[in-house]
């Protein structure tokens, strides 16, 4: 079903929306840069709500920023032909020993297995990109934790 019904996206829109819902829980989250992918706009919104329920989550507090067509400071380009949309935030990260599993099926960091969740979250987010024939890249050592979803551009 990810595969059908492809059009034009304003990522920015599906953005501004899914920030506005979560404006309780991340009240001070912002938005910059916008983009066109060729997707479908539930399937962003869905890998959007996962990644704004971990910032709200597991930085608690700290800021958010949602970057659209820009790649994040340090990050290599995204593969030709995409669209970046990338979620910020500035809380305390995880250690790369915590980090490299992140994606996986039911994984949950072990500094992180106290909070609720299942440790689906990214799991479906990344299987939801792979069927848009988009790209998750998770980035998490040092100071904050940074996810980025590589979307085709719109022609």
């Amino acid at each position: 079903a990810t595969r059908a019904e492809r059009a034009p996206v304003d990522l920015a829109a599906v953005a501004a929306a899914r920030l506005r819902a979560w404006q309780p829980a991340l009240p001070d989250a912002t938005l910059t840069g916008s983009g066109v992918a060729l997707a479908r706009a539930d399937v962003v919104e869905q890998i959007l709500d996962v990644l704004l329920d971990n910032a709200a989550k597991y930085a608690a507090g700290a800021r958010v920023t949602v970057t659209i067509g820009a790649h994040p400071p340090g990050a290599a380009p995204g593969p030709p032909g995409t669209v970046p949309l990338t979620v910020h935030d500035d809380g305390p990260g995880l250690p790369g020993d915590e980090a490299h599993r992140l994606g996986e099926r039911f994984y949950r960091a072990p500094s992180h297995r106290r909070v609720p969740g299942t440790g689906l979250g990214l799991s479906i987010a990344r299987t939801l990109a792979d069927a848009a024939d988009g790209r998750l890249e998770i980035g998490a050592p040092g100071h904050g934790f940074t996810v980025t979803l590589h979307l085709p551009a719109a022609p």
